[in-house]
């Protein structure tokens, strides 16, 4: 296992993450007085002599810009080392592919010249592409009341991942965030929010919404204990279900529900002697082509 471990100048305003395969973290802490950010990678191979030669010899897969005003994270792919996973593998790399605690059903196949698989130890003259690591990032942020320059920040995130689970955790901004495979989940995270599922869960926890418009194509939507604030939400997913549930500190607000009928169902909620920042009713528009919608207020 490899680790990098960087520290990042206050004054970051937009980070942007791209990862075929992987893990993103984005947490708020007290614990920081600037950013930073954690690269965990694992290499799998037979040895950790072999390991640490091969991160010698090719590098981080993942390739770290730090500007001024922004950071950029991407991953780069690597054909040699692959990690060993249940089902059918096919991996077709340039360079010898090792496996380590495997329990593949299927073949193996190496489309490359003068390659070799090794499996527990045990060489298999029939080979295999697509090698991966386990790629994990993490990034720290201070949160508002341990900036000393005064300033509260709003930094915007762009993340791409291909496969792999997104958290954010106590961090305010706005976040454009997409993942092919896996789940994004939000906890005490104030913001605006763009997001896109292909396949996975998209939850929130505590968190003041300002904005947002949430996608999933096949996967659930989640609200637990939610504020939602201005007139432009929108949550919708192709192929599974919403829940909301408001938290305390919610204003009067008006829900829009549409199901696979197309009709659209108008509910209005009013909490008594909460106003919403903007003094108007928020409005959030829920919609599911092919699931269940359930909205309750406290």
């Amino acid at each position: 296992m490899v680790e990098t471990r960087q520290g990042l100048e206050l004054g970051l305003r937009k980070f942007m993450f791209e990862l075929s395969e992987g893990k993103v973290h984005v947490v708020g802490t007290k614990n920081v007085q600037k950013p930073e950010l954690t690269i965990t990678e694992r290499v799998y191979a037979d040895s950790e002599p072999e390991a640490r030669r091969f991160y010698e010899q090719k590098g981080s897969s993942v390739n770290v810009r730090a500007g001024s005003k922004s950071l950029y994270i991407k991953g780069e792919s690597s054909s040699d080392v692959v990690s060993g996973g249940s089902g059918s593998v096919n991996v077709q790399g340039a360079g010898g592919v090792v496996i380590i605690g495997s329990n593949i059903r299927g073949g193996v196949f190496n489309t490359g010249y003068g390659n070799k698989v090794i499996i527990n130890g045990q060489e298999i003259r029939s080979s295999q592409p697509v090698a991966r690591r386990e790629t994990r990032v993490v990034l720290r942020v201070p949160v508002a009341e341990n900036v000393s320059e005064g300033e509260k920040p709003k930094p915007k995130y762009i993340i791409e991942v291909g496969a792999g689970n997104i958290t954010f955790e106590n961090a305010n901004g706005e976040y454009d965030v997409s993942v092919g495979a896996g789940n994004i989940t939000f906890e005490n995270a104030n913001g605006e929010y763009d997001v896109s599922v292909g396949a996975g869960n998209t939850v929130f926890k505590e968190c003041d919404i300002v904005r947002s418009r949430v996608t999933n194509t096949a996967g659930n939507i989640e609200v637990i204990d939610g504020v939602f604030i201005g007139k432009n939400n929108t949550f919708k997913t192709e192929a599974g279900n919403i829940s909301v549930k408001f938290g305390r500190g919610q204003g009067e607000i008006e829900v829009q529900t549409s199901s696979g009928s197309g009709a659209i169902r108008r509910t209005q909620s009013f909490f008594e002697g909460v106003k919403n920042p903007d003094g108007q009713t928020a409005i959030l528009r829920l919609t599911a082509k092919a699931g269940e919608i359930k909205v309750i207020s406290k």
